[in-house]
């Protein structure tokens, strides 16, 4: 009988950082709930919080499942929240003379890179069934 835990790849560490996204959106909706009952932001920002909470979370299940076109679209996303965090970092440290702080950091860009650094790594790919046909191909001129 084996009794050593399921090996984890590459996927269901990037699957575990988009679930951890969602986690922190899940606060950040919080957050926006209140600004927005006190009258301190609009109710789109709410909106798009809570839409973008959803997705990250339907992404991470889709990665569980292996779905590809999940890998794509968080692909998607994590590249669009990476340009954003960018931006926001530049903006902070040119209109306030610094950096944003060390978890906003982290969460706003290193998780990002990490995830699609994981994600288009060639072990996930082949998860996907994206470079399936590659390797076969060289299996066949070995």
């Amino acid at each position: 009988m084996d009794t050593s835990p399921p090996q984890s790849t590459l996927v269901d560490v990037a699957g575990t950082l988009v679930f951890m996204q969602g986690a922190v959106g899940v606060m950040s909706v919080v957050e926006s709930g209140v600004a927005t009952v006190a009258g301190f932001a609009p109710p789109t920002n709410l909106l798009l919080t809570a839409i973008l909470t959803v997705v990250l979370f339907l992404f991470a299940r889709g990665l569980r499942r292996r779905s590809v076109r999940s890998r794509m679209w968080t692909l998607r996303i994590e590249s669009l929240l990476i340009v954003w965090a960018t931006v926001d970092l530049a903006l902070a440290v040119v209109l306030a003379d610094s950096g944003l702080g060390l978890v906003a950091t982290l969460t706003r860009l290193v998780v990002p890179i990490a995830t699609f650094w994981l994600l288009r790594r060639p072990a996930a790919r082949l998860e996907f069934g994206s470079l399936r046909r590659e390797v076969e191909l060289e299996e066949m001129t070995v």
